[in-house]
């Protein structure tokens, strides 16, 4: 086993004082000639060893070896170092089982720590295992937006190494709380034939974590090794874009606005340029100035700006300046052209609905009878690039059918067959009419509905799959939401729109609202935006879903790093992606994915501030407060080595007197 040690002094200016007070009088004093009376004698034979005496007294004369003097420098040393308080960091790690948690979110790329913070909490994680000494074994986690086992609980210490120094930085957001929940059941201190083990869990990180509530560790100890410097140990350097958006015009498609807003973290006015970019050619240049960051927060300024795009492209933002973190100096949006939908309404006969779908700027609509869609070609459903034929979404009116669709769909009065997915109603007679409780209205299909006299005819409720996003709620329960079958996703109602005889089941269906949700509803389906937005991820998003081509097994990405990604049955279910940049495809998929923004977008990872605490708590201990390594003085030692020294140089003098 390794250890690494490192020494420090708790005292310097005290051991240099002493050092500079001490040391040259000791030496001066060897430069001293004695003051002798002068006596009359006969001869000076028997005195050769006075005169030799009086050589050596000669003051300014060039110092000859002295073993005294030697020894006696040294037990200077030994008693300055001691002043000097000596204590050695590192060596042995506590704790009979220990865990390794270490953060690797967007901003433990930070380089205000050489040679980033990301780099320093993989060697102290090294460090850590070199000096574990206990025998219930380590575990290493690491941890952003997302947890991962990197090394189970063992204690092969070869196999801890490899598994901290495979750890790889991303630019995700923080949650600490999905790490806790790992190691959890492993925290509870077992007996071991004795005493009961002790168990330290040891987070490297800056500080800076989504997690807002306080978090509590069921078992052991928590010692929280801050990486990055805090407010007050350095000035914050780094200037960040943590929003972006761009939308075409709903008039003049040809024409879209660049939105994008910028905080300044350091603690002066900041000036700067930013570039804005139609793929690589840069269309405009403008100058920010920002406030300084105060305890309030960053200092933000806002843009907006106008482009003439009628094709598809991507449009990039991107900051003049060097600072602490780079992932933030540029961010990106995939702006598509406007698409030319095909879309496919399974009804009884809706003409309501049917033209709600024809206003949504769609190039092809077919209508089909719940019985004729049964006997379609299932795989032939789906929007094929290749053969620029199939549908990019299907709307379903008052249809449940036995297979799940091949595309992402929509339903009123109907449900795909999903498992843990049910529709209950209540069958009032006669039919009762209610309003809806509430509505997600940071949902951008529902950003522009104002649904608070809208009146539905017996809703009921859905009894919706974890994982699902509720988007409507009514008196019962959920009557509108997102669900997915692990591969698509759809938009539930449970209300129908009409009733048996044509009658309207809603009143939205007369509001001049739905329509633009319909509109909303059917491109967000079909393309994954909605009203022309353009488009984007976050690393850390949920997995991509990507239309691929005929006969392609697997789909690459090229881009920071790679991404790849098998298909199944025309869909390719891209992983969470770990670093920020623009990715690109050769392959044969649907145009909106063939080149992918990924933006980090995020206010906490921007912030370059390490925290003093962590939101977390061992039983009912306080938060955990940042430690360093454990220190050990060791000035005792020092002060034992300078009575030893003097003890011998007292020895040595004594036998010359003594001779």
């Amino acid at each position: 086993m390794h250890t690494t040690l490192a020494m420090t002094f708790l005292n310097p200016t005290g051991g240099l004082i002493a050092a500079a007070v001490a040391v040259p009088l000791l030496v001066l004093l060897y430069f001293l000639k004695l003051r002798r009376r002068p006596l009359l004698i006969s001869s000076t034979l028997l005195w050769k060893r006075s005169v030799h005496d009086l050589e050596v007294n000669t003051p300014f004369q060039r110092l000859r070896r002295n073993l005294l003097l030697f020894l006696q420098l040294l037990v200077l040393a030994a008693l300055v170092l001691a002043i000097a308080r000596p204590a050695v960091e590192g060596g042995v790690t506590e704790g009979d089982r220990i865990f390794i948690l270490i953060d690797r979110s967007g901003s433990m790329n930070a380089t205000d720590v050489s040679p980033s913070r990301f780099a320093e909490a993989q060697r102290k994680a090294l460090e850590l295992v070199d000096g574990y000494v206990g025998a219930g074994g380590a575990m290493v986690v690491s941890y952003a937006a997302q947890a991962e086992v990197n090394a189970a609980l063992t204690n092969d210490r070869a196999a801890l190494r490899n598994a901290i120094r495979e750890v790889q930085p991303t630019d995700q957001s923080t949650s600490l709380s999905e790490a806790i929940e790992l190691i959890e059941p492993f925290l509870t201190p077992e007996a071991g034939g004795g005493e009961a083990e002790s168990v330290v869990v040891y987070v490297l990180s800056d500080g800076n974590v989504a997690d807002q509530r306080p978090m509590t560790l069921p078992g052991g100890r928590i010692v929280y090794r801050r990486i990055g410097h805090t407010i007050e140990e350095a000035e914050p350097d780094n200037v960040g874009i943590v929003a972006m958006h761009a939308r075409r015009d709903a008039e003049q498609p040809e024409i879209a606005d660049v939105f994008f807003r910028i905080a300044n973290y350091r603690r002066e006015q900041t000036t700067l340029t930013v570039d804005l970019f139609d793929g690589d050619q840069r269309f405009d240049t403008v100058t920010a100035e920002l406030p300084a960051a105060d305890d309030d927060g960053p200092g933000t300024v806002a843009r907006t700006k106008r482009v003439n795009v009628p094709h598809e492209t991507i449009l990039s933002v991107r900051l003049d300046i060097e600072d602490h973190l780079a992932a933030d100096n540029a961010a990106r949006i995939l702006l598509p052209t406007p698409e030319h939908l095909h879309v496919l309404l399974v009804t009884e006969g809706n003409p309501l609905l049917r033209n709600a779908i024809r206003g949504a700027d769609i190039e092809q609509l077919d209508i089909v009878t719940p019985q004729e869609y049964d006997e379609l070609d299932h795989e032939a459903l789906a929007y094929s690039p290749a053969r620029e034929s199939g549908y990019h979404t299907i709307v379903f009116d008052q249809v449940s059918p036995e297979r799940s669709p091949p595309v992402d769909s929509l339903f009123f009065g109907g449900k795909p067959p999903v498992a843990g997915l049910e529709i209950s109603r209540d069958d009032y007679d006669p039919p009762r009419s209610f309003r809806l409780l509430d509505w997600n209205r940071q949902e951008p299909l529902l950003e522009d509905q104002a649904l608070d006299e809208t009146q539905f005819l017996n809703p009921g409720r859905l009894v919706l799959p974890e994982g699902s996003r509720i988007l409507m709620e009514g008196p019962a329960g959920p009557v509108m939401a997102r669900v997915s079958d692990g591969r698509r996703r759809h938009i539930i109602a449970s209300f129908e729109l009409l009733r048996p005889g044509g009658r309207l089941a809603t009143t939205w269906l007369r509001e001049p609202w739905f329509p633009i949700f319909i509109s909303d509803a059917v491109r967000l389906l079909a393309l994954g935006t909605a009203s022309g937005e353009g488009i984007a991820a976050e690393p850390g998003d949920p997995p991509l879903r990507v239309l691929t081509g005929p006969d392609v097994d697997e789909v690459l990405y090229e881009g920071p790093v790679q991404v790849r990604a098998r298909v199944q049955d025309g869909v390719a279910l891209l992983p969470a992606f770990e670093r920020a940049g623009l990715y690109r495809t050769d392959q044969p998929v649907a145009s909106q994915w063939r080149q992918i923004a990924v933006n980090m977008l995020d206010e906490a990872e921007s912030n370059p501030v390490a925290r003093a605490q962590l939101p977390v708590r061992a039983g009912e201990g306080a938060m955990a407060e940042a430690e360093g390594e454990t220190r050990r003085e060791v000035w005792h030692w020092f002060v034992l080595l300078a009575l030893a020294l003097l003890m011998l140089e007292w020895f040595i003098y004594a036998r010359r007197m003594h001779i």
